[in-house]
């Protein structure tokens, strides 16, 4: 997943920035959104795979959340959920702060019951690399260029360095780049580690004339 920072120095968005290698390279290594190689010549979106939230399966959306959240308050030595809400499907998402706490309350859940019934849960996990490509067959001949797009939010830090204002002043002033302005990559942005996913790529505008 690595690519040369050479590469993403050369993109049309990034020269349109600077072209100073090192100070893009300074940046990268401030940001969070991407990790550089022990060399520091190649980089990649910074992944992150939190598991920090439990799918609770037929369990009646009617019930209050009260009763759900008391499921928990069962054993005093877990920390609680920050946050429990219902979906459709008689699915609740129970979401903790951190995995371990997460994890310990999976594992206490395995051996109650709910209105008399094994408790069917299961932590929420998702697939890093889903929607990272729409189709090998349509991706794989596209210039890496045209699969990859600098995020905003990268973008804004660059920003905020070479005018040395802050990031509220940055925005005011107008100086943000608008992804809305062109459509979203195939391959999703770069440096965020969130990935374009099939369907979302924007439609040109449709022509009025008939």
């Amino acid at each position: 997943m690595f690519v040369p920072i050479s590469t993403i120095c050369n993109f049309k968005m990034m020269k349109s920035l600077t072209e100073d290698a090192e100070l893009i390279k300074s940046v990268m290594k401030e940001t969070k959104s991407v990790v550089l190689n022990p060399e520091g010549t190649h980089v990649r979106p910074n992944f992150t795979n939190q598991r920090n939230t439990i799918i609770l399966r037929e369990i009646p959306s009617t019930t209050p959340v009260e009763d759900v959240k008391s499921l928990f308050a069962r054993n005093a030595g877990l920390v609680q959920p920050h946050t429990v809400r219902s979906d459709i499907g008689d699915h609740w998402f129970v979401q903790f702060d951190k995995d371990a706490d997460c994890s310990a309350a999976f594992t206490f859940l395995r051996s109650q019951t709910f209105l008399d019934k094994p408790i069917q849960a299961r932590i929420k996990s998702e697939n890093l690399l889903r929607g990272l490509i729409s189709s090998p067959a349509d991706i794989g001949s596209l210039p890496f260029q045209s699969r990859w797009r600098v995020h905003p939010k990268l973008a804004l830090r660059m920003k905020c360095r070479l005018t040395g204002l802050t990031r509220d002043r940055v925005c005011a002033s107008g100086i943000r780049y608008n992804p809305a302005s062109a459509a979203v990559p195939s391959g999703g942005y770069f440096g965020m580690g969130y990935m374009n996913r099939p369907g979302r790529v924007r439609k040109p505008p449709q022509s009025n004339a008939h």
